[in-house]
C-alpha cells in the first residue's frame, strides 16, 4: 500500500535521515501518553528527562494544552525547556523537595512515566 501524499511531510534538508526517522515515533508516543493522562488546562505536569526525545514533544504538547509543565533536566538544558514553556528543575539530591516547592499547594499526584506527576491547581 502506498502512502497518501496528503499525509506526507517533506524532510527538511538540514535534518539528517536518522533524526527525521525518529520524529514521528517520538511525537506520537508523547501525544498518546498525554491523551491517556486526560490533562486539563491549569493542571501541573512533571516530566522527567524533559529535554529528551519523547519528553521534548510531551513538554511542548502539554504547554499547547495550557498545562503547566515542570521538567527535570540538567542545568545545560534549562534554557531550552524555558523556551518550550516549561519550568526546569535540576536533577540530584533534594529533587523531591524542589518539585514539591514548585507544585500547587506542595502536593502532587502520581501518573505514569516518562510523564510522572501531575496535580490540579
Amino acid at each position: 500500500m502506498l502512502a497518501d501524499p496528503a499525509a506526507l511531510v517533506a524532510k527538511p534538508a538540514s535534518v539528517p535521515w536518522e533524526v527525521a526517522a525518529t520524529l514521528a515515533g517520538a511525537g506520537v508516543t508523547a501525544w498518546e501518553v498525554l491523551n491517556k493522562l486526560k490533562l486539563s488546562a491549569g493542571e501541573t505536569l512533571l516530566v522527567h528527562s524533559a529535554a529528551g526525545g519523547v519528553c521534548t514533544f510531551a513538554v511542548q504538547l502539554a504547554v499547547a494544552r495550557s498545562v503547566r509543565v515542570i521538567g527535570t533536566a540538567s542545568e545545560r538544558n534549562h534554557e531550552q525547556l524555558r523556551s518550550f514553556g516549561a519550568e526546569p528543575v535540576t536533577y540530584g539530591k533534594g529533587l523531591v523537595d524542589r518539585v514539591r516547592a514548585m507544585s500547587p499547594r506542595g502536593s502532587t499526584r502520581s501518573s505514569m512515566p516518562p510523564v510522572a506527576v501531575r496535580s490540579r491547581t
